[in-house]
């Protein structure tokens, strides 16, 4: 019995609880010390995106706004065609270092896979750059005004790409060894920049081209910057005589990351074709509507992208072991944090949504953006949920999987898409995204809590299904015109704090897994 704990005769135990062993402080440490900085590396992006969005629509107009939102979604989608090559080097790292493997191993696959990414990224951005005239007629077909810019704005991004592909591979690396510090030397300047140039760039110039080519410098400056750190990290990297490619390496990279990079190309299609939607069969400024709605809700989703990036090289590494370390990780517990974490803004931005939509967009856009936002409010807050059981699937290996669910769900999304937004318009879009936020909550639990003790899985079960009770309420009641009513919605999360309390502390208690 540990100490502070009371033994049946009411007298505390004399005996406590022996110390954690160093190495396990230390990971616990570790793991404290990347949250932390990978909070920070999030936090200032998220408060510079959030300023001057709302100062890039009013210079802009929502007309223009809503066709530059499509093109930093091609940017977003085309950055994920790397045959996931980043995801696979941090994956593979992960579990070379539990073996422990060589330095040498771990160069060759590494320099396999930076060697691919630059192919591939010539390729792509060759492509992309060539077609850019027709993407842009193709998606603003109802506003052929805005077309000559987007096409110049999509042209200038394409030039980024072997950069964000060659930088994928790098951040891969620094994340494998959870040198998340040195991650952050660049993700924050150039998340910054990524707000803050287009709207100086159209104050000074009135030019949103002019932002995407220095949005190009941005990106090239900061894989250079990955590149020297990697190589102080491991110096096998720039030694000259080591062999630059290998075909074993590459397949051992491509068996993750070609699966996935199925799911990186349906995936996204499935978040970012809403919006084209919109701008083919209504107009740009409901785009910017939608967006507006979308870009604040997805902000919910940085819970997961501070937590599950740290965890997800454990995780490979504990799963890589013996089933009893796995058994270690302990997932319940993990998803109950990001289930308590994550309800907390979902609940209050949903339930205050009418009065901090007013102040940040200053009424530049209309009631049904509130609305379409509570909806996607609920959605993202099972979807930080869901998050946690995919992580858990992707660590296992298991990218063949994700990426089979993936195009099975394609055509039936796209269906209840189209129907749904030629029905409700925006607030239709948001309901077709919350639905299939729904579907992969329940498959990707399914598959998790199939590797788990049936006790355990059974309250995974039960979280996922309390989950998304309360993703309804949120998404509904806050609906409500009364503010004393909507109100309450800020309360649901005493629900997980009241019944997952023990997994909480044990989450907070427990630090990281064995890795």
């Amino acid at each position: 019995m540990g100490t502070g704990d009371l033994s049946p005769a009411g007298n505390q135990d004399v005996n406590p609880a022996p110390p954690p062993p160093a190495g396990e402080t230390r990971s616990r440490l570790r793991l404290n010390r990347n949250l932390v900085l990978n909070a920070a590396g999030m936090a200032l992006p998220v408060v510079a995106s959030v300023l001057a969005l709302p100062f890039l629509v009013a210079l802009v107009g929502t007309a223009r706004f809503g066709a530059f939102a499509l093109v930093l979604a091609v940017l977003a989608y085309v950055s994920l065609l790397d045959l996931g090559l980043g995801s696979a080097v941090t994956w593979k790292i992960a579990t070379l270092l539990a073996r422990p493997a060589t330095q040498e191993e771990i160069a060759l696959t590494v320099r396999t896979a930076a060697v691919a990414a630059l192919a591939i990224g010539i390729a792509v951005g060759g492509v992309w750059f060539l077609y850019s005239p027709a993407l842009a007629a193709a998606a603003l077909a109802q506003e052929g005004q805005l077309v000559p810019e987007a096409a110049a704005c999509l042209a200038a991004l394409a030039l980024a790409t072997p950069a964000i592909y060659f930088g994928a591979v790098t951040s891969g690396l620094l994340a494998a060894y959870g040198e998340f510090g040195r991650l952050n030397v660049t993700r924050v300047p150039a998340g910054v920049l990524n707000y803050v140039l287009p709207v100086l760039a159209v104050r000074l110039w009135g030019d949103l081209a002019t932002a995407c080519y220095l949005l190009v410098v941005v990106r090239y400056a900061a894989t250079f910057v990955q590149v020297a750190q990697c190589a102080r990290l491991c110096p096998e990297l720039v030694e000259r005589e080591r062999p630059v490619f290998s075909r074993m390496a590459l397949g051992s990279l491509l068996g993750f990351g070609g699966w996935l990079t199925v799911s990186n190309t349906v995936g996204p299609l499935m978040v970012y074709m809403d919006r084209f939607y919109l701008a083919t069969t209504r107009s740009a400024e409901q785009v910017t509507q939608y967006v507006t709605a979308h870009e604040l809700a997805s902000k919910l989703l940085l819970l997961p992208a501070l937590v599950l990036p740290v965890y997800f090289p454990l995780l490979a590494a504990s799963i890589s072991r013996p089933r009893e370390d796995a058994q270690s990780m302990q997932p319940i517990q993990l998803a109950a944090g990001m289930a308590l974490a994550s309800c907390i803004p979902s609940a209050v931005a949903a339930a205050f949504a009418p009065e901090l939509i007013g102040v940040w967009m200053r009424g530049l856009v209309p009631s049904i953006t509130t609305s379409a936002f509570q909806v996607l409010a609920g959605a993202v807050f099972v979807n930080c949920v869901a998050q946690v059981f995919y992580t858990m699937v992707q660590a296992a290996g298991r990218t063949a999987l994700i990426a089979r669910i993936h195009l099975l769900e394609l055509p039936v999304y796209g269906a209840v898409l189209w129907y749904l937004t030629a029905r409700h318009g925006v607030l239709g879009v948001a309901g077709a995204w919350a639905l299939r936020v729904a579907v992969d909550s329940v498959v990707f639990c399914g598959f998790a809590a199939a590797d788990l003790p049936r006790p355990m899985a059974r309250r995974l079960w039960h979280l996922l299904g309390t989950s998304m009770l309360v993703g309804i309420v949120i998404a509904g009641f806050s609906q409500v015109p009364q503010a004393h009513l909507r109100a309450w919605v800020a309360l649901l999360p005493l629900i997980f704090l009241a019944g997952w309390w023990r997994d909480l502390k044990s989450l907070f208690r427990a630090g990281a897994p064995r890795a």
